[in-house]
């Protein structure tokens, strides 16, 4: 059990050795995928069989001739088992060697991720409840390891541009636009100064523009039970993850 972690390829992250995790989406939700035994093949998959409790799983999601050299919606997907609830998990066997995955054929060709799920045990009913609640902090201007120029200091660096003649590239905004505009003798010299002025202390905040702090939470709830002839498990799962 690791707690904050929602999905069972990310369990696995860093604990198996020779496993590769590969997170080619910054998306939430996203599944990396997941490499044992390398890149062995040219045009064939390389995912690795997964097999739930002796059933070999394959990728849920039915994927038209369209969507499937669409990278994002590709990456989205993930693998087959992504989403099981990792709380139902007892036990997980990542087998890599020939003789290992000889019972699987040729599709255990790289590797196989073996999963087995809880089962119910003899005994009154017995109700489990998990819940965990991570907090995600975006990133700010103020942060050690974040150096950026504050409007004032980026407008030094266009003055000098222009005092050293370096040719300028691009739509002019901001100072350079004031700059050619006055030039240009389309604004006067009150109005030049002024757009300089505003330049120098717009300091918007990308970062909080587009990036949010996040709290995601997870949770599940499981009834097992039973007598020496039947035994039950079930569970509900509620995961929510935002970007």
């Amino acid at each position: 059990m690791q707690p904050g972690l929602t999905t069972v390829d990310k369990m696995l992250e860093g604990r198996v050795p020779g496993m590769i995790m590969l997170q080619n989406s910054g998306q939430a939700g996203a599944a990396p995928k997941l490499r044992i035994r390398g890149t062995s093949t040219i045009l064939g998959t390389r995912e690795p069989l997964w097999v739930v409790d002796g059933i070999v799983r394959v990728d849920p999601v039915p994927i038209s001739a369209s969507q499937i050299n669409d990278l994002d919606f590709v990456n989205l997907v993930g693998n087959a088992i992504s989403g099981i609830n990792p709380n139902d998990i007892e036990s997980i066997d990542v087998l890599k060697d020939a003789a290992a995955t000889a019972l699987y054929g040729v599709r255990a060709a790289n590797g196989v991720i073996v999963v087995t799920t809880k089962r119910g045990t003899p005994g009154p009913p017995s109700v489990n409840y998990n819940s965990s609640i991570s907090y995600t902090r975006r990133p700010r201007y103020t942060d050690n390891d974040v150096y950026m120029m504050n409007s004032e200091e980026r407008i030094d660096v266009s003055r000098e541009m222009f005092e050293k003649q370096i040719p300028f590239v691009g739509t002019p905004e901001g100072y350079e636009k004031a700059v050619i505009d006055y030039f240009g003798g389309r604004i006067d010299y009150d109005t030049y100064i002024e757009r300089i002025r505003r330049a120098e202390q717009m300091n918007t905040d990308w970062l909080g523009a587009v990036t949010q702090d996040v709290v995601s939470s997870n949770h599940s709830l499981g009834l097992s039970g039973g007598n020496q002839l039947s035994r039950y498990y079930a569970s509900v799962g509620y995961t929510n993850e935002r970007g």
